[in-house]
């Protein structure tokens, strides 16, 4: 696989829509008491992350308790080659927790996230179901080559994640 896929990423850069999107998109899970997912297309540039498309995972391979999410190898398969044909690589994942499990990432989430240099996988808390929830409310996780899952701190995810006034992110529903 080329290393275009996996470059050092210092930044990520959001459409300003895309956490928003996203909540909306976690909430519909979090009606039914239980977690929910969506996760992150772009490119990586020179250091940055740019997210430019938002996927929704339907169908039965996806399998979410209070607790838990598992993504089967048919649907992230399904994933990757949307990606391919968008010519996008996958950035990371948003998804969400119940209050009682706060926004650290489980040792089920690290086990089944990807293990990707700079993947992002943020972590919402109370089932998404907190009125004005902010990126700085969650648990913002960035897989780091040799030292695994580490979260960033509140400073770290003002200078490194942004979004952007006006953008809209891309929709994309998978596994029906």
């Amino acid at each position: 696989m080329s290393s275009a896929f996996f470059t050092k990423v210092t930044r990520w850069v959001f459409p300003g829509d895309a956490l928003d999107v996203a909540l909306a998109e976690l909430r519909l899970d979090g009606d039914r008491s239980t977690e929910g997912i969506a996760l992150w297309l772009g490119d990586r540039k020179s250091g940055v992350a740019n997210v430019t498309h938002m996927v929704y995972l339907r169908g039965s391979g996806l399998y979410k308790t209070e607790y838990h999410i598992r993504v089967s190898p048919n649907l992230i398969n399904e994933v990757t080659d949307s990606a391919i044909n968008l010519g996008k690589t996958l950035i990371g994942q948003i998804h969400s927790h119940p209050a009682e499990a706060g926004v650290e990432m489980s040792p089920s989430d690290e086990a089944g996230t990807p293990h990707v240099p700079y993947y992002l996988s943020v972590v919402v808390p109370d089932l998404a179901h907190r009125a004005g929830t902010q990126i700085a409310d969650c648990g913002v996780h960035v897989f780091e080559p040799r030292r695994g899952f580490r979260r960033l701190s509140p400073r770290q995810v003002r200078s490194r994640i942004a979004f952007i006034e006006g953008g809209t992110v891309q929709r994309i529903t998978l596994g029906f």
